[in-house]
């Protein structure tokens, strides 16, 4: 078995991933706001299912940039903490 230490992980290559695999939550939440808005439209209140589809395509877009953020700010985190510690132990083979 070989034994690296990772040292540093790019903050935006992490954000790129983080987003990413936040904007496919969000694409789930945005299907859910838009089921709900179009079953609010065939039951007779239109203008409340529009809103719902607008808050559901924006909260997917929310999700995505605040998950990016999330995910770029623990990247420069850990860079700092193994700065300190010698870096994260990882076993191969």
């Amino acid at each position: 078995m070989t034994k690296m230490k990772l040292k540093k992980i790019g903050s935006m290559s992490a954000a790129k991933i983080g987003g990413a695999l936040y904007g496919i939550i969000g694409l789930f939440i945005a299907l859910a706001m838009f089921v709900v808005g179009m079953a609010t439209i065939v039951s007779g209140n239109a203008q409340n299912g529009v809103i719902m589809i607008v808050i559901g395509v924006v909260a997917a877009i929310f999700y995505c940039l605040i998950g990016a953020v999330t995910i770029a700010i623990c990247a420069i985190l850990f860079n700092l903490i193994t700065k300190f510690t010698g870096g994260l132990e990882i076993e191969t083979e």
